[in-house]
């Protein structure tokens, strides 16, 4: 994640959005409206969510 970054975290008010100002080894600093507020690292998450690479296949359907 880079400064700027949509981050999506969770506190024990719920869940939250907000850009990602700056990341340390411990805290973040992610502006959450017009305030900054101090997150720990391992709460904030970057959004959208990363998906995995999954490969498919075609689905055999029976005849109805």
């Amino acid at each position: 994640m880079t400064p700027g970054d949509v981050v999506y975290y969770r506190d024990k008010t719920g869940a939250h959005f907000g850009h990602l100002v700056e990341r340390g080894y411990k805290w973040a600093r992610v502006r959450h409206g017009d305030s900054i507020r101090r997150v720990p690292v391992t709460d904030v998450k970057p959004w959208p969510p990363v998906r995995e690479a999954v490969t498919t296949r075609p689905v055999k359907r029976g005849r109805a």
